[in-house]
């Protein structure tokens, strides 16, 4: 059986990494360095299950490009992981389900895998 996918947006490659090795055996973890390469990934993958997006990036916030992605796909959640505390934006969009939540980095292993299995109905063995 094929892993879901879940796309990682960050501007850091050792984050990218760090997600990739640590849901190795739960999911695909596609990455992307740039939100113009995630955008790109967004159009042409369909089936992603999911997206995680980090909050601050040189060329947009992580609000920004899910408010592009969210053109692209409007149908899977959308969740942020960042080591910042949650602003008024970010609450806004919290509110309004534009993110489904936000994660703390360092990251919490346990807490991640937990929300994506129940958010997006998978299945892990």
């Amino acid at each position: 059986m094929t892993p879901p996918k879940v796309l990682y947006l960050d501007d850091e490659f050792i984050n990218l990494e760090l997600l990739k090795i640590m849901f190795s055996h739960e999911f695909d973890i596609i990455t992307a360095i740039t939100p113009s390469e995630a955008l790109q990934i967004v159009h042409t993958t369909p089936d992603l299950v999911a997206i995680i997006t980090d909050m601050k990036m040189p060329q947009m916030s992580g609000l920004q490009f899910i408010e592009k992605a969210r053109l692209i796909n409007d149908q899977i959640p959308y969740y942020i992981l960042s080591g910042y505390d949650i602003d008024n934006k970010i609450q806004e969009a919290l509110d309004q389900q534009i993110v489904k939540q936000y994660f703390y980095k360092p990251i919490n292993r346990e807490t991640v895998q937990n929300t994506l299995t129940n958010d997006c109905s998978l299945k892990i063995s």
